[in-house]
């Protein structure tokens, strides 16, 4: 067994628009996204602006590509209400989008290429698709190539912050799945900032790699919040400030449980999402403060090897300074610190 995940958008979210060309052998308006074969070139869509769901599947190869005509290798275990649990899915075909400009009737901007998938081992019946890019809710997109090959690695669609968290940007609250290299983020120490970086890492979640889930208001979220047990969170206290001359420290989540609303959230698989930026820096995550990607030794070494090296490649003093790349953006307590700035006589978790 397998698992992997992708994050999937419901193929009703992407809909042929009324001003697309149709007719013999073209979709009808107002029919979602279907596979290559029937959607020519020209095609043009609208998106409705829906969130990516996480989905779950068993890959009984154990690769790393999500398979067109392999209907029996890919089996869903978590659908998330987009596909039925149990049900049998190809990633079906590619097809490449940019957006489209009404007033000139031609594309702009850079593709953004759709895996769509299907169940069933039927081409026709699809159920979702995933996006390299990131499509703008309220515009259109025309269709600009494509190929009946669907094949698509998981390192490229995988959904460090659990997906759904949303985060604090400049264009309003976003889902960290979202983040990319040039989104703006607010940072505590420098307003909103660029990120030069974001990646993934998909774990096994059970045992210590278990997320640890904050419930609402715990720590000022308005949602509940889960993250990688060393993930760490602004924790703000008159304690910490007699102890350590600082307010405001950064403790590792995994340090808080055993505290009211704080549990570990177990899954058979997670992904982590980071993003990084040219110095460390403080960010809002669901309404309260955490930490952006801190690529010392210990954390890169828990990244996959083709994203730590791309991750070496564009910051190439993480290699000849691992284990302190970059100055901290506040006081990082560890164990013994973490009990005195929260009072807690805990046992700390490892």
């Amino acid at each position: 067994m397998a698992i992997r995940q992708v994050v999937a958008y419901d193929n009703e979210s992407l809909k042929v628009a009324s001003n697309s060309p149709w007719g013999w052998g073209r979709p009808r308006p107002g029919s979602p996204i279907i596979n290559n074969s029937d959607s020519p070139n020209g095609t043009i869509y609208d998106f409705s602006g829906a969130v990516g769901k996480v989905v779950t599947l068993d890959d009984t190869r154990q690769i790393d590509v999500f398979n067109d005509d392999m209907p029996n290798q890919h089996r869903i275990t978590d659908g998330n209400g987009l596909v039925a649990n149990g049900a049998r899915v190809e990633s079906e075909s590619l097809i490449v989008l940019r957006e489209y400009d009404p007033v000139t009737g031609r594309p702009i901007g850079q593709t953004i290429e759709i895996n769509v998938y299907s169940q069933g081992g039927r081409t026709s019946d699809i159920w979702g698709f995933s996006e390299t890019g990131k499509l703008q809710p309220g515009k259109q997109y025309i269709k600009v190539g494509g190929s009946n090959n669907g094949d698509s690695n998981y390192a490229n669609i995988a959904p460090c912050f659990t997906p759904g968290t949303l985060i604090r940007t400049e264009d309003g609250p976003a889902p960290v799945e979202e983040i990319a290299a040039g989104t703006r983020v607010w940072t505590q120490g420098d307003g909103f900032q660029p990120v030069l970086w974001a990646g993934a890492t998909l774990v096994d979640g059970r045992g210590r790699a278990a997320p640890v889930e904050f419930a609402p208001g715990v720590l000022g979220n308005a949602r509940p919040l889960a993250v990688s047990p060393s993930h760490r969170m602004v924790h703000v206290s008159a304690r910490a400030e007699l102890a350590f001359g600082h307010a405001q420290v950064l403790i590792p989540a995994k340090f808080f449980l055993g505290r009211p609303g704080v549990r570990r959230r177990p899954a058979r698989a997670v992904a982590y999402h980071h993003f990084m930026f040219d110095r460390h820096q403080i960010v809002e995550a669901e309404g309260c403060l955490s930490e952006s990607f801190y690529p010392g030794a210990m954390a890169l070494s828990g990244l996959e090897a083709q994203t730590r090296d791309e991750l070496i490649r564009l910051f190439p003093e993480l290699a000849a300074r691992p284990e302190a790349p970059m100055e901290l953006a506040g006081f990082c307590a560890r164990a013994h610190e973490a009990r005195v700035a929260l009072g807690s006589d805990l046992r700390l978790s490892a």
